[in-house]
């Protein structure tokens, strides 16, 4: 009897570790990983907020916390690479036309105006103006180039390099 290892002290140490083991998977599962995917989404919020404000004159971008928040949700609403930004000149055919009067290809849309750091959304009777900046969203990524185009007003193979 003497020889034989009493069996009691390796279950309560074999209950002792796997009791240390699922208090540390509840600790991780409760504290750390909701931790982990916060850092994770203000991670990629601020990627997408740096991404779309590339795009705008660098005026509009020094003081625009509120207009890259805005921004980036509208940018996770369409969840589109082809989300464009494009710079309204006073030659354009489309200087002062309502948005309801441009003519685009079939799956695009005008869904805001950036107006002097301000993010509009796009409204049947907004009225384009020199210097806004015009965001539209082609849902097949192929008409990318004609919107482009269309906003433009120039051929789509010409349009491309001044798309930001």
């Amino acid at each position: 009897m003497d020889t034989q290892t009493p069996v009691l002290p390796f279950i309560t140490g074999d209950l002792w570790g796997w009791s240390l083991s699922i208090g540390s998977v509840v600790f991780l599962y409760v504290w750390g990983f909701p931790m982990l995917f916060e850092m994770l989404a203000k991670y990629e919020e601020q990627r997408l907020q740096k991404k779309l404000a590339r795009g705008l004159p660098k005026h509009i971008r020094q003081n625009s916390n509120e207009l890259a928040a805005q921004m980036s949700l509208l940018h996770c609403a369409y969840q589109q690479p082809s989300l464009i930004c494009i710079l309204v000149l006073p030659e354009q055919h489309c200087c002062g036309l309502a948005l309801i009067e441009l003519v685009l290809p079939p799956t695009c849309q005008v869904v805001a105006l950036v107006r002097e750091g301000r993010l509009l959304l796009a409204g049947d009777y907004l009225y384009i103006l020199p210097g806004d900046w015009i965001m539209g969203v082609a849902l097949n990524p192929v008409y990318r180039p004609r919107l482009a185009a269309a906003l433009k007003g120039t051929s789509s193979s010409t349009c491309d390099q001044h798309i930001r």
